[in-house]
């Protein structure tokens, strides 16, 4: 009898294991990406395409919602269609997103692929203006231009392990109308730029640690 019971303890055990949930851990996430970035124009797409980079640093508050700091730019590219002429720019950017997990959503658990959006508003500097001054650009700027920064995005996180992961992000930058140094033909218009990055998310404390219920 005293086996018996021995043995329905042990199979309770390890099914009470086997289908026990996953405890969320809030911390810290660091993320370092490159990639690619298209500022719209009126060039051909592969003429307006440069380098872009990013660094971000998080934190996950609960199993859906994060925030994170982030530091990006690099390069933007203008042209000018009356001269038939490429140019570069610098920039660089701060913002704070507002991160929102997808599959979370439903309930948490570990998962190989966790897609997410997010929303931003930050500030940006322009600098090294590679358009020549003329009548064409009314919204030039030299040598350096402050303003604001709207972005929205959505990337995907591939589960490497507890502490690491690939990250693939897209993210479109909303800027001032001065950021490519020319006028829209609106009184609301905004020049933006898309972006297409990867690399590497590590998480760091108790976001990289987790415990069966």
């Amino acid at each position: 009898m005293k086996r018996v019971f021995l043995v329905i303890a042990s199979v309770l055990v390890m099914a009470t294991s086997a289908f026990a949930q996953d405890i969320f851990y809030p911390g810290f996430q660091l993320g370092i990406k490159g990639g690619a970035a298209y500022t719209s124009g009126e060039a051909a797409f592969t003429q307006l395409i440069s380098p872009a980079a990013a660094l971000d640093l998080g934190y996950q508050i609960s199993p859906v919602f994060g925030l994170r700091a982030d530091i990006s730019g690099w390069q933007g590219k203008g042209y000018n269609v009356l001269d038939k002429v490429g140019y570069n720019f610098n920039f660089a950017q701060v913002a704070l997103d507002a991160t929102l997990d997808l599959c979370n959503l439903a309930g948490y658990k570990e998962r190989v692929l966790n897609p997410y959006v997010f929303l931003g508003v930050g500030g940006v500097g322009y600098l090294k203006n590679g358009a020549v001054k003329s009548d064409y650009y009314v919204n030039y700027w030299d040598p350096i231009k402050f303003s604001t920064v709207a972005r929205a995005g959505l990337g995907v996180d591939i589960r490497l392990s507890d502490l690491l992961a690939i990250e693939v992000e897209a993210v479109e930058n909303f800027h001032s109308d001065k950021f490519n140094s020319k006028a829209g033909e609106y009184v609301l218009e905004t020049d933006q730029q898309i972006n297409l990055l990867a690399g590497l998310k590590f998480n760091f404390g108790a976001a990289a640690g987790k415990k069966k219920a």
